[in-house]
């Protein structure tokens, strides 16, 4: 009997030793499938977390690339813009000087008598009291052509009104076609069409101060009747002259009067197409100085007597 309990004893030692054994190698075995979840889990993470910031690289490249389009893109359209001006102007002149040619030009005529811009005025080595550097405006990507060309959504309306006042807190005072323009770039339109910009301009908030009859955006943080400041721009010039708003080519004149004390309006003129970066003053760039002066004259801020330009 005590043979028989002993070898009991030792069987059920031997099962309570097996399972000991079986519940340990199960324990690693959990652990073992734990710990390879979590290093899975993290291998995962890290493959998710590498997606993403290539995605970001990508897609800010991708961004940068688009802005540089745009920016050239509008230079380019400005810059033939001025070319097509250039071209008109020659040949005006051209036409004039056979018209001259074929009637025959009077003993006292002299070369004055036909419009020849006049040479170029140095424009003053120092800083201007009111002048800083222009600065244009690069707007990234703002959505597809669709949201320009269904302006009558009202999300759509919403995405241009929110480009618009980014722009013009950026580069107010600013013209009207201008701002078009590089609203329509950033929204993947690289032709603009006058109907293009009338809708656009139709989408600039209501309480936007506009002055020229409409054609200059001015940002609520300034005020057209004390702005004194103009912005000058390097060779070669960033904005047309007829993009300049008249009071910003006004106010240039008359820190340049009163600097040097009274001036001959050519030179006075082309002292100003300097300090923006032109280079001849032609026909229509003088047409709109004049405004400019007539402008700061009527509201007194220059002066004019005859052919001479003060401040007033």
């Amino acid at each position: 009997m005590e043979a028989g309990r002993a070898a009991d004893e030792r069987a059920h030692a031997a099962r309570a030793e097996r399972e000991q054994i079986a519940e340990r190698e199960r324990e690693q075995a959990a652990h073992r499938a734990a710990r390879e979840a979590t290093e899975a889990a993290d291998r995962q993470a890290a493959e998710v977390a590498a997606a993403a910031e290539a995605s970001r690289l990508a897609a800010e490249r991708a961004a940068q690339e688009a802005t540089a389009r745009q920016a050239a893109e509008v230079a380019a359209a400005e810059e033939a813009s001025r070319r097509a001006a250039a071209a008109g102007e020659q040949e005006a002149a051209a036409r004039q000087a056979a018209d001259v040619a074929a009637v025959g030009t009077p003993a006292s005529a002299t070369v004055s008598d036909a419009h020849v811009p006049p040479p170029l005025r140095e424009r003053p080595a120092a800083t201007l009291p009111h002048e800083s550097v222009f600065v244009p405006w690069t707007p990234g990507p703002k959505g597809g052509r669709i949201v320009l060309d269904k302006l009558d959504v009202a999300t759509n309306r919403r995405l241009v009104n929110a480009a618009l006042v980014e722009g013009i807190n950026a580069e107010g005072p600013i013209h009207i076609e201008r701002l078009a323009r590089l609203i329509a770039a950033s929204f993947e339109v690289r032709k603009l069409s006058p109907g293009r910009v009338t809708d656009i301009a139709a989408v600039i908030p209501k309480s936007t101060v506009r002055t020229e009859d409409g054609t200059v955006c001015w940002p609520a943080r300034v005020d057209p009747v004390g702005y004194e400041g103009f912005r000058s721009s390097p060779e070669p010039e960033l904005r047309p002259t007829e993009h300049i708003p008249r009071h910003e080519l006004a106010n240039a004149m008359r820190d340049v009067v009163t600097l040097q004390g009274p001036t001959a309006v050519a030179e006075v003129f082309g002292i100003t197409r300097r300090i923006f970066g032109g280079k001849r003053v032609t026909a229509n760039v003088e047409a709109r100085m004049a405004a400019a002066l007539d402008e700061a004259v009527t509201e007194g801020r220059l002066a004019r007597d005859g052919d001479i330009v003060s401040v007033g």
